[in-house]
């Protein structure tokens, strides 16, 4: 291949070049109208490197045109010799032109033979008298130099205006700095666009957040510069954890550096939530200084107002009970500063809280005005206090009033248990990675939609005594007198056994038809809940439960779980002990292949969500056959002998226990009373009476 392109005669490097083989036709075509005798050599080809530019001008219909016309104007020297007239002129112009000319002619003595041509313009043009001076203005080679290192500092330099000094010695400033002077340039340059981004932004601090909304748009009130500058640091390469790196750590850094730019007129909503949980949690004044002093919270005078302003801040308005609004009170034993140095002087006060269902039912609360001076301890007294009421009717037995009913149970065991708990106990048989009952009952509702969320507030608390009835009916009156003001005529309050039986007399001895009357006393299921736990741990005492416990857990802490006092423990461990039993049994049960290929089906499902829970529920030919198999067998296995029917009967209890706990979770209110009611015989059987007198006046009620 030719190192120089055949139109131009120069090398190929100097411009972008192209290869033509399927239009060597056109260029020979172009060669044979310009007839310039390349179209032999172009024939002999099958391709030829050339430059782009050349051959688009070579093919190009105007190019042949023009070059045609040229060579139409051209003329041959009509004189044999180069005659002095002709060598005259060169000579006489004395300029490059001129010597070129000269440097072809000088020794050609016969132009004609040698078939001179040229031009008729050029001609004329080289006829003309030179003056002998170049166009444009003369060249000064020191002027020259001197404007381009002007023009060199300018361009280096990150400045857009120059002073006549500066561009009179531009060498006396450093052109070019090292990779350091560089990069914190840059960043001096960063840290200056944030500053005045954080510098120009505008705060209202006239108000405190309502506490419903002190984390809502948190990022709103950080400029944009600068939550992209910690991203960028921060979030630079990592592929996990991003909402929580982002969420919480980079918003935190924002409002650090936003609360430490401006201390006075930037109040972080962040740092002063933190503060007053601190403060909540901890009731520590130090600890809330030592976190303001690193920049991380808000100080403790700050956190001091806005609890002050909280607590004289209006409640939020709550819809009537015709746009489907319920409000519920619990009430409880509140004890504060239980840990004395002698143990005395501990404090023990009734706390209510307010629960309002739907959650959007609480209109979204006002900003709380800021204010500026602490209040004092009689303000807040004042402010907070509950009169206590007296109750005066000591005489009235309320529990005379009332005609205890029995209820009526079946003859046959029923074991409580649903589709979906035998579906567990198959797959945890079959699919050891299968989740623990709870989060396998939280995988099937995980799009569970039928329900609504609450909002939770709290009441002042009632400084006296939680058991005394001056407390009690202090309380009744104040959820009472609560609901009253959002137009509610149903008062709904919760308490735990012990202060339960004494509100279920207070309002039974209350006159017929008074409102105290009308008030509706439940029966805490938490605590209802451990009580049953308790009943579990005693009758099944001796039955060798314990020794298979102490085997995953301590011996020393299988007391407390026995009694339900070690609540979360206690679920726990009946519900491993309850599946053990279950996958026994269900070794023993007669499934085809069929059946048993249909459930390894939906448990793959359930892994994937895409089964739920009402889908299990529905199922009746494989869920609910599995169901009625494992009910027969249980049966059965009953008929063995009181060891057998014993462990049955505890088979049972845990499925109650467990149907209280779906049932509280997921709103289910028949199946709550029913579990209550299958909890009286346990209750009684092991010695909780108060529970079951309670339990019973609740179940009735």
């Amino acid at each position: 291949m030719s190192e120089y392109c055949f139109i131009c005669a120069k090398l190929l490097t100097e411009s972008e070049v192209v290869t033509v083989e399927r239009g060597m036709k056109t260029l020979i075509n172009a060669s044979i109208e310009r007839a310039d005798d390349f179209s032999e050599y172009l024939k002999n080809q099958k391709s030829v490197t050339i430059h782009e530019n050349c051959r688009k001008n070579y093919t190009r219909k105007s190019s042949i045109a023009a070059a045609n016309k040229r060579q139409r104007e051209e003329q041959e020297a009509s004189t044999s010799t180069a005659s002095p007239p002709r060598t005259r002129s060169p000579r006489a112009r004395d300029d490059a032109l001129a010597k070129a000319v000269l440097a072809r002619v000088e020794f050609e003595y016969d132009l004609v033979a040698a078939e001179a041509k040229y031009h008729r313009d050029c001609y004329a043009n080289f006829l003309k008298p030179s003056t002998g001076a170049k166009m444009g203005r003369p060249k000064d080679e020191a002027t020259n130099l001197a404007m381009e290192e002007i023009f060199t500092y300018i361009e280096n330099s990150d400045d857009c205006q120059f002073t006549l000094n500066e561009l009179q010695k531009p060498g006396t400033k450093k052109k070019k700095k090292n990779k350091t002077e560089e990069r914190l340039r840059v960043l001096d340059a960063a840290a200056a666009i944030i500053r005045e981004d954080i510098q120009t932004a505008v705060f209202d601090n006239s108000n405190y957040p309502p506490p419903s909304r002190m984390f809502e748009d948190l990022n709103n009130e950080i400029p944009e510069s600068l939550t992209y500058l910690v991203e960028r640091v921060i979030l630079k390469n990592k592929r996990s954890n991003l909402d929580h790196l982002k969420l919480i750590i980079c918003t935190n850094i924002c409002h650090c550096i936003m609360t430490a730019v401006r201390p006075r007129s930037f109040k972080s909503k962040l740092q002063l939530g933190l503060a007053v949980f601190f403060h909540r949690r901890f009731g520590s004044k130090r600890l809330i200084q030592i976190f303001s002093a690193f920049g991380l919270c808000a100080s403790y005078n700050d956190t001091i107002m806005y609890e002050a302003a909280a607590v004289f801040h209006r409640p939020p308005h709550v819809l009537p009970p015709e746009s489907g609004t319920l409000i519920q009170y619990v009430a409880d034993n509140a004890d504060i500063n239980v840990n004395t140095l002698d143990g005395n002087n501990t404090l023990h006060i009734m706390g209510i809280i307010q629960i309002v269902t739907p959650k959007h039912s609480v209109l979204l609360e006002e900003p709380m005005p800021r204010i500026k001076e602490t209040l004092s301890a009689d303000d807040f007294k004042a402010k907070a206090h509950v009169p206590i009421q007296t109750y005066t009717n000591y005489g009235v037995v309320g529990y005379s009033k009332i005609n205890v009913k029995d209820f009526v149970y079946g003859t046959e065991t029923v074991s409580f248990l649903k589709k979906v708990d035998v579906v567990w106990f198959y797959g945890k048989w079959k699919n050891e990675s299968l989740p623990g009952w709870n989060g396998f009952i939280e995988r099937l509702t995980n799009n569970h939609t039928n329900y609504s969320k609450s909002q939770i507030s709290f009441l002042p608390f009632i400084h006296q005594p939680a058991s005394n009835y001056n407390t009690i009916y202090t309380t009744l009156l104040c959820a009472l007198e609560n609901a009253k003001r959002y137009g509610h005529t149903v008062c709904i309050v919760t308490f735990d056994q012990p202060l339960y039986a004494k509100a279920r007399e207070i309002v039974s001895a209350a006159p017929q038809g008074s409102e105290l009357s009308k008030i509706i006393i439940r029966l805490g299921g938490f605590h209802l809940l451990m009580s049953f736990m308790g009943a579990i741990g005693h009758i099944m005492q001796g039955s060798g439960m314990k020794e298979v416990l102490a085997e995953i857990y301590a011996s020393k802490s299988l007391e407390k779980m026995l009694n339900g006092h070690a609540y979360a423990r206690a679920v726990r461990a009946h519900t491993l002990l309850q599946l053990s039993l279950a996958i026994i049994i269900l070794k023993e049960v007669e499934m085809n292949d069929i059946m048993d290929a249909d459930l390894i089906v939906n448990i793959e499902h359930i892994l994937g969500n895409t089964l739920s829970y009402n889908d299990i529920e529905n199922d009746d030919e494989v869920s609910g056959a599995l169901l009625d198999k494992f009910n027969e067998k249980l049966k059965k296995y009953e008929e063995r002998g009181p060891t057998a029917k014993l462990w049955i009967q505890y088979f049972c209890m845990v499925s109650i226990a467990k149907e209280f706990l779906r049932a509280e979770r997921m709103g289910d209110w028949k199946a709550h009373l029913n579990c209550v009611k299958e909890m009286l015989p346990y209750f009684h059987a092991s010695g909780h009476f108060p529970y079951a007198k309670s339990a019973h006046l609740y179940l009735q009620e």
